[in-house]
């Protein structure tokens, strides 16, 4: 029987590693496993405040499983960006040196050294997350796709993506080798993260969108960087890939060797049912992300909830926002995806 017959439920009550992995391979758990991730600006900035923050609130939710919001600009850091941690909790830090400031500077960064602190120091997030957490909850570590972590490295402009585009194109060659050199340090802390007991890694890219970048754009700037990453790690069981934005060029990703898929419902994207049979894959949300969350009331929530239930009639589900949230979205709110995901009869 396919996985994706939505048949076969499990009556008996399993613990969260066996719920969420039951989801993966396409089959009904005893009750949906459910998530949601956030930053916290003002506590993502050493292992001890990340790892802190991130337990917190695994446990004030109860979540069934646990994706690390690694800071949100590390991933540029070692290779030397720096910015000014706000100390606040819905404001991001601010850029105070870029790792290039013109697109020529980007022949000097496949043979710059990185500087491999601001990785070590998610890795022992990690160690300290995986102490403070019970065994049973599976835990997945962010990863930026090659190119999205590339923007970065650019000036804080009102869209650097734009200008990092505009410099790949202009140079394939160049961009081979600038995409190459991040992604092998990026497959390489996948890995790390495995090793010290992630169950998989969460692989993000905000340029699936059509709006920015053109299929061959993918294909030339991010495919071939992305499966090195999704290779370093492909025995673990929790491999997650997040395509960030509206109208995504959401089969170019289908066939990417992940465990399930996380994207945004509505604005041209699939529907979870539809993402589903396309990729073959489990699904990741169903639930609206920032700002909609924030600004609904439990009641709508519930009844986003409740659709995506039926929809998938809770096989190869794991009920999430389609991408992170403010921190700032109302308790309420989280809870009343939570209670529909495990109260309601499917």
């Amino acid at each position: 029987m396919s996985p994706w017959s939505l048949e076969g439920a499990r009556e008996d009550a399993l613990d969260r590693r066996d719920r969420v992995l039951t989801a993966l391979r396409g089959e009904r758990p005893d009750r949906v496993p459910v998530s949601f991730w956030w930053h916290d600006y003002a506590r993502e900035n050493s292992a001890t405040d990340l790892a802190s923050a991130t337990v917190s609130n695994a446990l004030r939710y109860d979540f069934d499983y646990i994706k690390v919001q690694s800071r949100f600009t590390v991933f540029a850091e070692s290779w030397g960006g720096r910015w000014r941690p706000s100390g606040q909790l819905v404001v991001a830090p601010a850029q105070l040196e870029p790792a290039i400031r013109h697109p020529s500077e980007l022949d000097a960064i496949a043979a710059r050294t990185p500087d491999l602190a601001p990785l070590d120091e998610q890795l022992e997030a990690l160690r300290l997350i995986k102490r403070m957490l019970p065994d049973d909850r599976p835990v997945i570590m962010t990863v930026f796709s090659p190119l999205m972590a590339l923007q970065f490295f650019f000036p804080d402009t009102p869209d650097p993506r734009a200008a990092m585009l505009a410099a790949l194109r202009a140079d394939e060659a160049r961009a081979d080798r600038v995409l190459d050199a991040i992604g092998v340090v990026l497959a390489r802390f996948a890995g790390d993260c495995i090793t010290q007991g992630a169950d998989g890694v969460f692989l993000a890219s905000n340029l699936a969108t059509s709006d920015l970048t053109t299929v061959d754009d993918l294909r030339n700037f991010e495919r071939p960087y992305d499966l090195k990453i999704l290779s370093a790690v492909e025995a673990a069981p929790f491999n997650m890939v997040h395509l960030c934005g509206y109208r995504t060029h959401f089969d170019e990703y289908a066939d990417y060797p992940a465990s399930c898929f996380s994207w945004a419902v509505g604005g041209g994207n699939p529907g979870p049912r539809d993402g589903q049979l396309r990729s073959g894959r489990a699904v990741v949300g169903g639930i609206s992300a920032k700002p909609e969350l924030g600004t609904m009331t439990p009641a709508a929530v519930a009844l986003e909830a409740i659709a995506v239930l039926r929809e998938t009639d809770g096989a190869g589900l794991l009920l999430a926002a389609g991408c992170s949230i403010d921190a700032s979205t109302p308790p309420a709110n989280l809870r009343a995806a939570i209670a529909e995901a495990r109260d309601r009869s499917l």
